[in-house]
């Protein structure tokens, strides 16, 4: 079970991804961003035809400057 677990885990592909995906977490923090707002957000765009020559525009910090004003 411990070798399947390994490899699973350390695949080069995988292990990519998320740390992509680790990373992209961490700079919303560092934006002062929430990490979950932010993905939704960004999945929910690309899911419904955000155009690709614009997804400079859903970077954590880009994303952050596009938001409408808390009350």
């Amino acid at each position: 079970m411990i070798d399947r677990w390994y490899d699973f885990q350390f695949e080069p592909q995988r292990d990519a991804a998320g740390c992509s995906l680790a990373s992209l977490l961490e700079t919303c923090k560092l934006n002062g961003v929430a990490p979950q707002s932010w993905l939704t957000d960004v999945l929910h765009r690309m899911a419904t035809g955000h155009p690709a020559s614009q997804l400079d525009e859903l970077l954590p910090w880009q994303w952050k400057a596009n938001q409408p004003p808390k009350n």
